[in-house]
């Protein structure tokens, strides 16, 4: 694994906390590092709350990628390995090396997945692992194209009781979680439809064609017209919406097809519409699936009193099997040899 993201389910869930775990232990392991952030974190105090948050703390001789101005503000003191030639409202975005001295920082610059693309074949070639830190509501940061794996920061600020928590986590991961297409024909129809950024549909007799529309919502029209029981997928370049699933479920009573996106960050299904395709036989893949290694659970919340989180974790175990849930500042998760 070369690219981990660190992705939270709300601001306050934990995720700066998680990353500066991984970062901790990873520098004990004698693992090079790099840091990137999808978006801005490490501010000193939330924008929203107007609380103290949680810096990002970059160890001695460690990479890290931010704009030009926030080095500038931070504690760190860094050679300049590299220009970008990525603007921002900070400045130019540069990547960075730490001396011998560590310190907090604010990263900040990268806000879409070609720039992180681009900086990642611009980092040095001894870096064994870029950590990728997730912005809020941009789960693009744990996208296949950009993360080898994510973790998963959730906890208290999510629901205001344990059982809400385990909920809406459990919907979250089971959103992101579905498989890749195992049919290696499907897979390569997919790939062409979606290289070339149009929806399409793939017959049972191997035969396929784009739909014209620009639209999910102008595709209901065109899938009208056709056989239903002829069609083997139907390809989705962009997100998957409940209003979309509704008219294939409802109006066009579709039973029995492949619907594909490119990832499971294009996934947003309430439970009901999920439990509905799962109901029509309408099975959800991706071209590319997502591996989740682990969640975290942040206990506490600004909005609300804190949680038991040995509840919380013993909920999301028992549903999520082979995964591991950690409350990472409890004494039972330090205690664990690493």
């Amino acid at each position: 694994m070369k690219h981990l993201a660190i992705i939270g389910l709300a601001k306050n869930a934990g995720k700066t906390v998680t990353l500066n775990t991984i970062v901790k232990e990873a520098v004990n392991k004698n693992i090079n590092l790099a840091l990137i952030s999808y978006g801005r974190d490490g501010e000193k105090i939330d924008a929203i709350t107007l609380q103290e948050k949680p810096r990002i703390y970059i160890p001695p001789a460690t990479v890290f990628v931010t704009a030009h101005n926030a080095y500038k503000k931070s504690e760190v003191q860094a050679d300049l390995i590299k220009r970008t030639g990525i603007d921002s409202l900070m400045g130019e975005v540069n990547i960075y090396k730490s001396f011998t001295k560590g310190g907090y920082i604010e990263l900040v610059g990268i806000n879409s997945s070609s720039r992180v693309k681009k900086i990642k074949k611009m980092l040095p070639a001894n870096v064994d692992l870029t950590l990728i830190d997730g912005a809020l509501d941009r789960r693009s940061s744990a996208m296949p194209e950009l993360s080898d794996a994510f973790v998963m920061a959730t906890g208290a600020v999510v629901g205001n009781t344990e059982e809400l928590v385990i909920k809406k986590t459990k919907h979250e991961i089971r959103r992101l979680s579905f498989g890749e297409i195992k049919d290696a024909t499907l897979k390569e129809k997919t790939k062409q439809f979606l290289s070339e950024g149009r929806d399409g549909l793939v017959y049972q007799d191997g035969s396929s064609e784009f739909l014209e529309s620009e639209t999910s919502f102008g595709h209901i029209k065109e899938l009208k017209e056709k056989n239903h029981k002829e069609i083997k997928a139907l390809i989705i370049n962009g997100a998957l919406i409940d209003r979309f699933a509704e008219k294939l479920i409802y109006d066009l009573e579709f039973e029995g097809i492949n619907l594909i996106v490119r990832d499971g960050t294009r996934v947003f299904l309430n439970k009901r519409n999920l439990n509905l395709l799962e109901k029509s036989n309408i099975k959800i893949e991706f071209l590319n699936s997502i591996n989740l290694l682990a969640v975290t659970v942040n206990p506490t919340s600004p909005y609300s009193q804190s949680l038991d989180s040995a509840e919380i974790i013993s909920g999301l175990k028992h549903e999520l099997k082979q995964i591991p849930v950690y409350d990472i500042m409890s004494e039972n998760y330090k205690s664990i040899e690493r």
